[in-house]
């Protein structure tokens, strides 16, 4: 039978041993069953065959060791990693705590500051209702006033205009001195106030024609005038003849020939007939002066130019309102006239009767520093407009 057979097997490796082990072992129970002398039987003579020993169980062993130091390793390197797990989720955990803390700070501070600025914005629209009632107040003052002063508006329309021609009229005098528009400028102001048939106005019209009567008694002469004429002498200047040569005056050498009929003046008289007899046929002419030589070429034209640059300088001293400089380069063309020009030639004759009269034109004037209607037409002005308007404003400011 097969217990017979176990002790006849050879260990040849650890798997035959095992397997024949077990074989044998569900065999013996098996005769058990059977049997009860069979059981015994196989029970004496299995302990009469024990096997060998081998080389498994050392190996078993190791290998066991071996197993129980990889499983306590890894326990431990396990176990070390989870403690580092843990420490790493406390640590997370902290972190995100913190990071809560302070945003459930933050978002208390933020709902603070909300419920501030709620507060401020509250504040600030019951400011504005309150200034807009008042502005609507103010409105409401203002478009009565308006419906008031309606009535009036024409007469202070009028009253404006005349307030902007006086305006003018001292602009025109003193930056341009254009005395005749400013007068004009005043007398359609004087009929603006006309047309207004208002009593009130009658000492602010005296002061215009203050004004006005004080514009016509400056000197009429217009300065442009002047100026142009002057202007169309300069290019007469090239035309006008230059005295290039002048004779002075013959010294009157002539004696008395008349003979003496008194015996003792014949030496007298034979002087005379000698002279009688030598003037016929030698003449000398003494005169009062050296004669002067003929100008030159660059002298004659540094004449002209001499004559041109005084015009010129007096043209610009009359648009300048300058009497002195006006006056000196007119003289100063009067004497380069007299001095190097042909004065029996009727042009040159022409020339300085008009250099005279420009000479003898006071271009003076004398300017009013203010005009006397100007405050008091900006006061009417004042009064008829502004000042229901200032009254509204004083009795607003009372409490």
């Amino acid at each position: 039978m097969a217990t017979d057979n176990l002790p006849k097997e050879s260990p040849a490796s650890d798997k035959d041993t095992s397997s024949s082990v077990l074989a044998a072992a569900s065999k013996a129970s098996e005769s058990s069953k059977a049997s009860t002398p069979a059981s015994s039987a196989y029970k004496a003579s299995s302990s009469k065959a024990k096997p060998k020993p081998s080389l498994l169980t050392p190996i078993l062993v190791l290998l066991n060791l071996i197993l129980i130091g990889v499983i306590a390793a890894g326990g431990y390197f396990g176990w070390k990693q989870w403690q580092s797990m843990q420490q790493t989720q406390t640590s997370q955990a902290q972190l995100q705590a913190d990071k809560l803390a302070n945003i459930s700070n933050a978002n208390q501070a933020l709902k603070t500051e909300l419920a501030a600025q709620q507060r401020q914005v509250e504040n600030l629209l019951q400011q504005q209702q309150a200034s807009g009632s008042d502005i609507q107040a103010k409105i409401d003052a203002n478009h009565n006033q308006i419906t008031q002063l309606a009535g009036r508006r024409p007469a202070d329309w009028l009253l404006a205009e005349a307030d902007f021609l006086v305006t003018m009229a001292g602009r025109k005098m003193w930056l341009e001195h254009d005395v005749r528009t400013a007068m004009l400028m005043l007398q359609n102001a004087d009929s603006r106030l006309a047309d207004l048939v208002d009593p009130s106005l009658i000492p602010l019209r005296a002061k215009l024609a203050t004004d006005i009567q004080t514009l016509q008694n400056l000197n009429p002469v217009s300065v442009t005038s002047v100026a142009l004429a002057i202007g169309a002498m300069v290019p007469q200047v090239d035309n006008l003849p230059l005295a290039t040569l002048k004779l002075p005056d013959l010294v009157d050498a002539k004696q008395d020939d008349t003979l003496s009929a008194d015996v003792s003046d014949w030496q007298a008289n034979l002087a005379k007939v000698w002279h009688a007899i030598v003037d016929d046929f030698i003449s000398i002419n003494k005169r009062s002066e050296p004669v002067q030589p003929l100008m030159s070429a660059q002298q004659q034209w540094l004449a002209r130019e001499q004559l041109k640059f005084a015009l010129l300088n007096a043209q610009q001293a009359a648009l300048k309102e300058q009497p002195e400089l006006y006056s000196q380069n007119l003289q100063t063309a009067l004497s380069t006239l007299i001095a190097h020009y042909d004065l029996e030639k009727p042009g040159v004759t022409t020339f300085s009767k008009s250099l005279q009269q420009l000479v003898d034109t006071d271009i003076v004037r004398k300017y009013p520093e203010r005009l006397v209607s100007l405050q008091a037409i900006r006061d009417a002005l004042e009064q008829r407009v502004a000042q229901p308007f200032v009254n509204q404003s004083a009795s607003e400011a009372q409490p």
